[in-house]
Parts: C-alpha cells; structure tokens; sequence
C-alpha cells in the first residue's frame, strides 16, 4: 500500500493534471470486441480530484479545456471519449 501511494504521489508531483487526467480517462475506459466504449459514467469528481492530488475547480477547468479541444464531452454525469489518439498523446502511459 505504501508502495502504491508513493508511486501516485510522484506522478501527482511531476506531471501537470491534464496528463495526469487523459492517463486516468484512458484507464478506465474499458475495450470490448477491439472497439473503445466511449461512454463513461463519471462519479463523484471530488472524489478524482482527491485521487490525482487537484482540486475540484482545478479539475473541472481542465474538463472544460479537454471538452474545447474535442478530446471529451461532458454530459451530466458521463464522460464520452472523442479523440483516443490526442487522450493517448496526453497520457504519456499513465495509470496503464
């Protein structure tokens, strides 16, 4: 466990939240028959900010920015994926 925290705590410290972001979006989406579902449920955003070490504001400002550049679109309580190669190029292989 403290292994596992201290790994997230060095990539919260050394990354900025947009790659730190795209990485966990990538994560969680799941593959199903080689395609991507697209549709995410999203949870309590509290809750994600607290995990990649942001703010909630923090983090929805970057939701917004993604959602501008195509990447996302934030409807609700869901998260559809557009663009998985500019999520990917953002990633750099985060929580994989």
């Amino acid at each position: 466990k403290v292994m596992a925290v201290s790994n997230a705590m060095a990539i919260n410290l050394s990354y900025p939240l947009e790659n730190r972001f795209a990485g966990y979006l990538l994560s969680i989406s799941s593959q199903v028959n080689d395609r991507r579902v697209q549709e995410i449920k999203t949870f309590d955003l509290r809750e994600i900010s607290t995990m990649l070490g942001t703010s909630y504001r923090h983090l929805c400002r970057v939701i917004r920015e993604f959602s501008d550049q195509g990447l996302i679109e934030k409807r609700r309580s869901q998260i559809l994926i557009k663009d998985y190669e500019g999520l990917e190029a953002l990633s750099a292989g985060f929580y994989e």
